[in-house]
């Protein structure tokens, strides 16, 4: 009898609803971490793509801080009544206080499912530009490009915006779909300048040093043409020629890599002085006075 006394009593107990509310919590605690495990691992072994593993396992992680805190809240609230009771009094106070907050969660869900942009894309956001560091629940953190610093360099500042800019602000992407941009560099001679060869010589100059990105270019473009409305006619360099007061603008136009721009703008202008220095019949223009009597 002391025996099946002690059992009852441990049955009674366990039927206590804090303690088996306690059980249930635990249990679903520990049943999604050994979830998020193993989806973790097999998107360890099948994901080899690195951004896209990194998105997915955030995606995971946070989606069973989701689910665990639903069915937790679920477990402790015993009648629906009650549930109704307290989503009407608290909803109305929840979404005004929080707002931002909530925002920056949809902002999240949105760049997970979307991607307007994910980590290692260089954008440009309500006047931030930087390169992606990591995408957390509530804000994006970059590290931040130009700014005071020339030619698109990082000044070396972290910059953390709420998720909400997603809605709030345009996006641009220099990444995304195609790696490239068109970036320009002018140079101005003489009008008395044979400012054809002065034009060939810089052309010479950006084919030698773009050599290849075309064929690299040619099938982001294809990819990108089945998802937007974008056609590129000519993907070389080319030149434009205008008068101007001090003399004959060559602008230069060509495609760089985002991150590289400043180097190939600083080979070619390089290039460009030491082969314009070696030719009698060019010279550099800049404002002068003439006085004639």
């Amino acid at each position: 009898m002391g025996k099946i006394e002690i059992i009852r009593k441990i049955l009674v107990f366990a039927n206590i609803p804090f303690i088996q509310n306690i059980i249930l919590t635990v249990s679903t605690i520990v049943f999604f971490y050994i979830l998020g495990g193993l989806i973790n691992r097999i998107v360890n072994r099948e994901v080899h793509d690195v951004a896209r593993k990194y998105r997915l396992r955030k995606i995971t992680y946070h989606t069973n801080i989701f689910i665990i805190l639903f069915f937790v809240f679920i477990i402790w609230i015993h009648k629906i009544s009650t549930v109704t009771t307290v989503i009407a009094f608290t909803s109305v106070g929840i979404i005004y206080v929080l707002q931002d907050l909530i925002l920056s969660i949809a902002g999240w869900a949105f760049i997970m499912i979307r991607a307007p942009y994910s980590t290692g894309d260089r954008i440009e956001i309500s006047n931030i530009k930087g390169d992606i560091l990591d995408i957390r629940l509530f804000q994006t953190v970059l590290m931040e490009v130009g700014n005071w610093v020339g030619g698109d360099q990082s000044t070396g500042r972290v910059i953390s915006f709420p998720n909400s800019f997603a809605f709030k602000h345009m996006v641009f992407n220099y990444s995304t779909g195609f790696p490239f941009i068109w970036n320009e560099i002018k140079a101005q001679v003489t009008y008395e300048s044979n400012w054809k060869k002065a034009e060939e010589i810089i052309l010479n100059i950006v084919n030698e040093q773009a050599e290849g990105i075309e064929n690299k270019v040619k099938p982001l473009i294809k990819e990108m043409a089945n998802k937007y409305l974008i056609q590129y006619s000519k993907l070389t360099p080319i030149t434009y020629i205008n008068i101007k007061d001090s003399g004959v603008e060559i602008t230069l136009r060509y495609l760089t890599e985002i991150k590289d721009r400043r180097n190939s703008e600083d080979f070619i202008t390089r290039t460009m002085l030491e082969a314009f220095t070696k030719e009698e019949d060019i010279d550099f223009a800049y404002p002068t006075i003439r006085y004639y009597q």
